[in-house]
């Protein structure tokens, strides 16, 4: 009787030791499913009691290249030089082909864009040879508005440092190109460029002014300038211009060859100003000249007008005059946004 208790015993524990080894099994499993399950989910933060322990960042990494075209595309936008369509589209085909005009011209604001698109009356100022007078200087910024476009000269001293002023309050800056013209008592410098000579040494002088200086959106040629006596030259420094990346804007009188104003059958930054003021006016006769431009603007649809750096009295009579065109009904852009492109 002992011996078949002992047995039944025996049979009766095995038994139960597989059914609870194979129900273990089973939870195990069940756990580890779950488990799975909520791994797939991303945990901000770990919990002890009131405590919150933040866990490290599990945002997607992105490429130290693509890291580098970001920052430069929000260094382009937060100095204004370009507008926010080129922000989307840095390798548009315009910044491929004309590189500085497209980086530093200043930007359009939608009244603006909107103005050029339904052909309203549109006004572009130059103010000529900015920044040799530092209080000059210090007025421009305080009073002008920056939609008017600033040149600079050739040879100016401290140039990097001038424009990079100008630019930290949104002016567009754009360079006098240093050429010989029909006013003989006027001192051109060394490195004017000159009809009588070659192709070759005339690059050489507009590289030597142009080294060295940041910033600079376009190249203006003055009125009465002799190099667009000689066409084939003047094309051919033209378009060397285009090549480099910037635009034109074109002061003399001439009526230029369709040609010049394309470059590898695309449309160029070739811009035809309309007028130029002469610096010896009095303050009554600028005034006067102001409103028969305002006039010229509202006909005409379209205009560009380059001023030579006023005095202080006359820097205030034209603030005044800029801050009533929108009254008037005239929009003012900068310079590189009358270029049909």
């Amino acid at each position: 009787m002992n011996l078949k208790l002992t047995n039944s015993l025996n049979f009766h524990n095995v038994r139960r030791i597989f059914l609870g080894f194979i129900l273990g099994l089973i939870i195990i499993g069940s756990w580890v499913f779950l488990s799975s399950e909520k791994n797939n989910e991303i945990i901000a933060d770990v919990v002890y009691d009131s405590e919150i322990i933040p866990l490290p960042n599990q945002t997607k990494v992105v490429p130290e290249k693509e890291e580098e075209e970001e920052e430069a595309i929000k260094d382009i936008h937060s100095n204004g030089y370009v507008t926010d369509e080129k922000l989307k589209n840095t390798d548009s085909e315009e910044l491929k082909r004309y590189s500085y005009f497209s980086s530093f011209k200043a930007s359009l604001n939608e009244q603006q864009e909107l103005a050029l698109e339904k052909n309203k009356p549109v006004l572009s100022i130059i103010l000529q040879s900015a920044g040799q007078n530092k209080l000059l200087n210090a007025q421009i910024t305080e009073k002008l508005s920056n939609n008017v476009t600033l040149s600079v000269s050739p040879y100016l001293e401290n140039h990097n440092a001038v424009v990079d002023q100008f630019s930290k309050y949104g002016f567009e800056i754009w360079m006098d190109m240093a050429a010989i013209t029909l006013n003989v008592n006027h001192d051109y410098g060394d490195l004017a460029l000159n009809p009588a000579n070659n192709y070759d040494s005339n690059i050489n002088l507009l590289t030597q002014q142009l080294k060295n200086k940041d910033k600079i959106t376009g190249l203006i040629l003055e009125p009465q300038s002799l190099i667009i006596q000689t066409e084939d030259l003047w094309s051919h420094i033209v378009k060397d211009i285009f090549a480099e990346g910037y635009g034109i804007l074109d002061n003399t009188s001439q009526v230029m060859k369709p040609a010049l104003f394309f470059y590898n059958d695309y449309r160029a930054p070739y811009i035809k100003g309309d007028q130029v003021f002469d610096k010896n006016m009095t303050l009554e006769t600028f005034a006067n000249v102001l409103s028969n431009v305002r006039k010229s603007v509202l006909e005409q649809k379209r205009m560009v007008i380059t001023i030579p750096i006023p005095s202080p009295a006359s820097l205030d009579i034209l603030s005044e005059w800029v801050k009533n065109l929108e009254q008037e009904g005239i929009t003012l852009v900068p310079v590189s946004a009358q270029a049909k492109l």
